[in-house]
């Protein structure tokens, strides 16, 4: 039987990359995937998402565009037949890119679902079901698990006290959607819940955010945090946290249709006509025969890795969301980076998450990069600077006649290491929520990773106008 040098199995963005690197150092290399080419970041999450967010971010465009002069845009309708039929044509074209990058390379992509089946002389064995060949199997001398994670159901979700869980949908299927709901509650307080109930709303739908906690987006600064959220309700979501859920029953409306209720503890009941929960996800592991083999798993299910993501099996790794590393697509695509050239090139080399820059593609969006202000707070003294301001486009609109709201104004910090003379410090975190901050925090990461100072910023010739001059321009702080 043909011996593969490396098998990997999930061709997301991660295994894609895995796979196309390590055939470039000559490996004869192969990739075992179920379900479209580009996993859960091109059909399912990442550019969907980021589709819709455009997409939403059109409603106000046309009503601020008359108070630039422009004519004419007062009859505009939205369509979600025509979004959904443009996302799909564009995620097809994505998906044969990755096909043809993996046929240039000279990756060979096998349909199906996979599971290490045993291993004898040096070699494991994989079989492949489901595909549109019978039952296949492969040998390959190593493999690599990139198959990610999945949204955790909530019917899964506070045992048999919890009822009605089955009629609670999960994120990959918002971009699928036929038709807008009138009414919608997202369950959640991290990336996915915001995002989704910021495309509803912007889209049309009466939208509710329901969180159990007090708390959103655990890792960022708070105050950035509390930022957002106050944004967010002004622009008409509907923001409960410390809410508990107790259960989801179906019920006929005085109209006739059916509608979900939402039994919430200590609060009236809430009706819908679509539940969200984007309550976490889970690590695509269950069906792989991991424990046949003797990978270990953590609690969660996820792979435990080495700093070089070997497993417990020697000869079998893991990058991405499958393991314990933050679930970022940029994480995986350079975990295959480093993984393939300590493989097949002879790097000793180790990943370094140092810096990391995160962005939540909400209304308004949230970026940061570096230590958020409670983080740095625990290693020592620091300077925290902030600018709070209405950005130009938003003041020429409230000159026109529009009030300015909370939803309007951009939040920046910027945290300096304190101990010596200001402006001396590494500055440790950059955050902002507003408009471009996503783009702005991408292009200051570097300065972060070269650990730059506070005079370092204060040097540049501020851009102006933008918003990312105020990251230039910040002289007064608190302790």
């Amino acid at each position: 039987m043909e011996v593969w040098d490396f098998c990997v199995i999930g061709a997301g963005s991660g295994g894609i990359r895995a796979a196309r690197r390590a055939a470039s150092y000559g490996a004869k290399t192969a990739v075992i995937e179920h379900s479209a080419l580009g996993g859960t970041c091109v059909n399912r999450g990442c550019i969907p998402k980021k589709l819709y967010v455009y997409a939403g971010s059109h409603s106000g465009q046309f009503v601020e565009a008359g108070l630039f002069g422009w004519r004419g845009l007062e009859g505009h309708s939205f369509s979600l037949d025509l979004l959904r039929a443009q996302k799909d044509e564009e995620l097809s074209r994505l998906q044969a890119l990755y096909a043809a990058g993996c046929a240039a390379d000279g990756v060979s992509v096998f349909r199906g679902s996979a599971c290490i089946t045993g291993r004898r002389e040096g070699c494991f064995s994989i079989g492949i079901a489901g595909g549109n060949d019978s039952q296949q199997e492969l040998r390959a001398r190593r493999i690599l698990i990139a198959t990610g994670g999945e949204p955790l159901p909530l019917a899964e979700v506070g045992g048999e006290a919890f009822t009605g869980g089955e009629l609670a949908s999960v994120s990959d299927i918002v971009f699928e959607l036929e038709s807008l709901p009138a009414r919608v509650v997202v369950l959640g307080g991290g990336y996915i819940a915001l995002e989704c109930a910021s495309i509803f709303n912007a889209l049309g739908s009466r939208t509710t955010l329901l969180h159990r906690n007090e708390v959103l987006l655990r890792s960022f600064d708070r105050g950035i945090v509390k930022h957002c959220l106050d944004a967010m309700v002004a622009r008409g979501v509907d923001c409960r946290l410390s809410s508990r859920l107790l259960g989801l029953s179906s019920k006929r409306a005085k109209d006739g249709s059916e509608e979900i209720q939402l039994d919430i503890e200590e609060c009236a009941s809430l009706s819908c006509d679509f539940v969200l929960a984007a309550i976490g996800r889970r690590a695509c592991t269950r069906e792989l025969g991991l424990a046949a083999v003797g990978v270990a798993l953590d609690e969660r299910g996820k792979i435990i890795t080495d700093e070089h993501f070997a497993s417990s099996v020697d000869g079998i790794y893991a990058i991405g969301d499958v393991t314990a590393s933050p679930e970022l697509t940029p994480i995986a695509i350079r975990q295959a980076e480093v993984l393939t050239r300590c493989l097949f090139a002879g790097s000793d080399e180790v990943f370094d998450a140092r810096v990391l820059p995160r962005a939540v593609f909400a209304s308004p969006a949230i970026a940061s990069v570096g230590l958020s202000e409670e983080e740095a707070r625990e290693q020592g003294s620091v300077r925290v600077y902030e600018s709070r301001f209405v950005p130009l486009r938003a003041s020429f609109a409230a000159r026109s006649g529009t009030r300015v709201s909370a939803g309007d104004r951009s939040m920046l910090k910027l945290i300096e290491r304190g101990g010596g003379a200001v402006g001396s410090g590494e500055v440790l975190g950059c955050h902002m929520v507003g408009a471009d901050a996503p783009e702005i925090i991408q292009a200051l990461a570097p300065a972060l990773q070269v650990r730059a100072r506070k005079k370092d910023f204060d040097d540049v010739v501020a851009l102006h106008p933008t918003n990312a001059e105020e990251f230039m321009t910040m002289r007064d702080f608190r302790e």
